[in-house]
């Protein structure tokens, strides 16, 4: 009899590595939030990797320092891209902002992003990401199947967290909403 597949992760849940990722230095103790999934891909952002980089350094075109958020996370080894996770109770008027679940959104626009640094938004509602992860989707789900991630379900103030260093070691002493 032959055992079906575990359906892959879905758009709004955490990947969150598992000690068996560790010899990955690109993942290793890392959570990522799935901000795209489909049937032959995913995409996340690493949550828990903040940087040293301001964002007046991401975007100098800011004449204004920042007054809340004022670093970048590192969000993948794919660094081709800046998105950013807004946390906000109505849709963003911006077209390029795409709902990941509740009340979180990742924004993929410049233009959008350049306007959200200058607001001097906290870290507790907004948080720009320079790169992102990718993996085809039989990829990722094998990556699951072996033990490499533990699947969980998204949650803001995760994503949001005020020490998101610390974040991996603690979802994994956390008993709970998460499989293999």
């Amino acid at each position: 009899m032959a055992v079906a597949a575990s359906p892959g992760p879905k758009t709004g849940q955490l990947l969150v590595a598992t000690r068996s990722n560790s010899h990955d230095q690109e993942f290793a103790q890392t959570v990522v939030l799935v901000i795209y999934a489909d049937d032959k891909q995913a995409m996340g952002l690493v949550i828990n990797r903040p940087t040293d980089v301001p964002l007046k350094t991401v975007f100098p075109e800011v004449k204004t320092a920042p007054r809340g958020t004022d670093r970048s996370f590192m969000g993948g080894p794919v660094v081709i891209d800046i998105k950013g996770l807004l946390r906000s109770r109505t849709k963003p008027d911006d077209s390029m902002a795409l709902p990941v679940f509740g009340d979180v959104y990742v924004i993929r626009s410049k233009t959008a992003l350049v306007r959200l640094v200058g607001q001097g938004l906290g870290p507790d509602v907004f948080r720009v990401y320079v790169g992102y992860a990718g993996w085809s989707m039989a990829q990722l789900q094998n990556e699951i199947d072996i033990g490499r991630w533990r699947v969980r379900a998204g949650d803001a103030r995760l994503i949001f967290d005020a020490h998101p260093a610390t974040l991996w070691p603690r979802l994994l002493q956390t008993p709970g909403k998460m499989s293999k």
